[in-house]
């Protein structure tokens, strides 16, 4: 059996930086930013690359940075493959992170990401939540999100616990003060082979103990018998049922149960209240 055809294993590889990629693309969001699997690819790359850290939102150097540049000046980013050769050695193999891919415009991530993998594997980071600015120059052209999807074969996606609730509290500005501080959560890996086909494998991550654990489908389809995706594209409402939603809609009690304890035939089942104007005379009144 082949690392491809093995989940655990192939999600090894990755974070060793053995599977070969132009782009290691990771999406994140304000309540799980891709930090916690970054550290994880840097635990496993310890001493085996030279990290070459370029910053659109980090102030100052982190640790684990060997060089560190800054881009406070949005014009140089078009400079940046030249700044980043300028910094490599060929003492070690080079890894490039980017700690925010949302700051490079649509019409220049193609080239900037082609030329920066001459000098080394790319670890990007880029954030869901954030809007993508709109293209002045072509409103056809694709989106930040597609290209980046498009060049990478390698997409890992942060998930969150209860993440319809976290996400409409986000709407309402109330936002979690223990965002961010997971001990363990479940990440979506999308693998695309050279053939073109991709693979899609979830996994259960723990921070601690550094242990990856594989959701097969046969636990999905216990665990959810119904997922979003299941209903987009077939109206405009939203007709996805969250957990809580699933559990109240559980305890109801649905009226004229009592009828279904008959045997035999049909029954109506009519309680009398104390305003109820009942004819005895009448038959066509009789509710029995």
């Amino acid at each position: 059996m082949t690392s491809t055809h093995n989940p655990s294993i192939l999600l090894k590889r990755i974070l060793n930086l053995v599977e070969p990629t132009p782009l290691l693309l990771i999406k994140d969001n304000i309540n799980h930013n891709g930090q916690t699997i970054l550290n994880e690819i840097l635990i496993s790359i310890a001493s085996s690359h030279e990290v070459i850290f370029v910053s659109f939102e980090t102030l100052n150097k982190p640790k684990f940075a060997d060089k560190f540049i800054c881009m406070d000046n949005f014009n140089q980013i078009n400079r940046l493959p030249e700044l980043v050769k300028t910094h490599t050695t060929s003492a070690k193999k080079t890894v490039i992170i980017i700690d925010s891919l949302n700051y490079i415009s649509s019409n220049d991530i193609t080239g900037i990401i082609a030329e920066l993998s001459r000098s080394g594997n790319i670890i990007g980071i880029y954030h869901e939540d954030i809007p993508e600015k709109y293209n002045d120059d072509n409103e056809y052209y694709p989106s930040i999100n597609g290209l980046l999807d498009f060049m990478s074969n390698i997409i890992i996606e942060m998930e969150l616990p209860d993440e319809e609730e976290i996400l409409e509290n986000n709407y309402k500005f109330n936002i979690n003060k223990n965002m961010n501080q997971f001990n363990e959560n479940k990440i979506k890996l999308t693998y695309r082979r050279k053939s073109g086909r991709s693979l899609e494998y979830n996994f259960h991550i723990n921070y601690l103990k550094h242990d990856y654990t594989f959701i097969s489908e046969d636990q999905q389809d216990t665990n959810t018998v119904e997922t979003p995706e299941m209903l987009q594209g077939l109206t405009t409402f939203n007709l996805s049922t969250s957990d809580k939603q699933k559990k109240a809609k559980e305890q109801v009690d649905l009226p004229f149960l009592e009828a279904q304890q008959f045997t035999t035939g049909g029954a109506i089942v009519y309680e009398f209240e104390k305003d109820d104007d009942y004819d005895e005379e009448d038959p066509f009144e009789d509710p029995f």
